[in-house]
């Protein structure tokens, strides 16, 4: 397995300079979304097997959430489906990036022994502060 580095080198850049580096060309990131309001997330893996457990790693700036999985496939079909999930704002470091984001578990669930090896997705939704929804 490859081990990155965790140290990097500074080169000389101010506190300044960096967090433009790392956090100023991305077309998303936390805050952007301004009074809207946002919901982000990620998994502590990439891929699991039937009955492995995910943990999502999420921020938002609403209390709750609901989330659906759909397999993605020939048709989709949904395979799991779940509302009020508690969920909190949960800060970003300035090299996440490089670094990861670092956020505590925020849901966890068990892949099911019938789903089948494909490719799932899993949306988030929450309300917007303009009663609008929004999504990750």
């Amino acid at each position: 397995m490859t081990h990155l580095p965790t140290e990097f080198p500074d080169f000389g850049l101010t506190p300044e300079q960096r967090r433009h580096a790392v956090r100023g060309h991305y077309y998303e990131w936390p805050g952007m979304d301004g009074e809207r309001g946002e919901i982000w997330c990620y998994s502590d893996r990439f891929s699991y097997r039937a009955g492995e457990t995910v943990a999502l790693h999420v921020s938002s700036t609403a209390a709750t959430f609901g989330m659906t999985i759909i397999r993605d496939g020939g048709s989709e079909t949904k395979v799991f489906e779940k509302s009020g999930i508690a969920a909190r704002r949960q800060d970003t470091p300035d090299k996440c990036s490089a670094e990861g984001c670092g956020w505590d578990a925020s849901f966890e669930f068990r892949v099911g022994a019938d789903w089948p090896s494909c490719a799932y997705r899993v949306t988030l939704t929450a309300d917007g502060r303009d009663g609008k929804p929004i999504q990750c």
